[in-house]
């Protein structure tokens, strides 16, 4: 279950379901794969989204050495979370695009004419 995996104990599980819902309906996934894929993207925006809180509460760590060396895993963080949804992105925009231009191409019996499947 995505929402146990990307809920902390803070989090309003509410608001992070209205959150992939809305993800959900603007990436209007047509398939189990684009499901899963629309999924991910929406958890790790949303994951995204605590950071600005997290470093928040950096701040109020007592010992302050600590601040700079968690500001700088929370900026790696962030940069490999955005990283990977880009990509992911990526594949889901190219894996839409592919499986509208193969729409309608097909022949009798569900074979595609002259077009090679991308997977």
């Amino acid at each position: 279950d995505f929402a146990q995996q990307d809920l902390m104990e803070d989090e309003n599980l509410e608001e992070y379901n209205q959150f992939i819902d809305l993800f959900m309906e603007d990436l209007a996934p047509n398939s189990a794969v684009q499901t899963q894929l629309a999924s991910r993207i929406a958890g790790l925006h949303w994951r995204m989204g605590r950071i600005p809180r997290l470093e928040s509460k950096v701040f109020g760590f007592p010992y302050r050495g600590d601040i700079i060396k968690y500001l700088q895993l929370l900026s790696l963080y962030e940069t490999r979370l955005a990283r990977l949804a880009e990509r992911l992105m990526k594949q889901y925009k190219e894996m839409k695009r592919m499986l509208k231009m193969f729409k309608g191409k097909k022949g009798k019996k569900g074979k595609f004419r002259g077009m090679p499947m991308p997977f």
